[in-house]
């Protein structure tokens, strides 16, 4: 389906790592039309039990869905670079500070903008 591209995996999420859950979300939204196709194939070709996992599965990925990937994405992708940066053993509690203040702002930026709402 995406031919010339990599192959991308959903990996199982962290329950610490902030970074993983931005990295899932982002393949989740990149492959959103295969993820969606694969679910629509046991329905088809009728496989009983897998076909109604496969058709709830689909239900619930709406378009109410779709907006809060996006939204999940952008904001944990803003976040990933600190969350990086608190996880290192040789951090810097300066550059953090400034790096938090930048944060801060962009995500103070995200909520007042139109910029996430627009890419819905």
């Amino acid at each position: 389906m995406y031919p010339g591209e990599q192959a991308r995996e959903l990996k199982q999420l962290s329950d610490t790592r902030w970074a993983c859950r931005a990295d899932a979300c982002q393949v989740m939204q990149a492959r959103l039309p295969a993820v969606l196709r694969l679910l629509h194939l046991p329905s088809v070709e009728g496989h009983g039990e897998r076909a109604i996992e496969a058709g709830g599965l689909l239900a619930q990925l709406d378009e109410h869905f779709v907006a809060r990937l996006v939204i999940m994405t952008a904001l944990l992708q803003k976040t990933k670079s600190l969350s990086t940066m608190f996880q290192r053993e040789d951090q810097d509690l300066s550059a953090a500070r400034n790096l938090a203040a930048v944060v801060i702002q962009e995500l103070q930026d995200m909520r007042d903008g139109q910029e996430i709402l627009d890419s819905i």
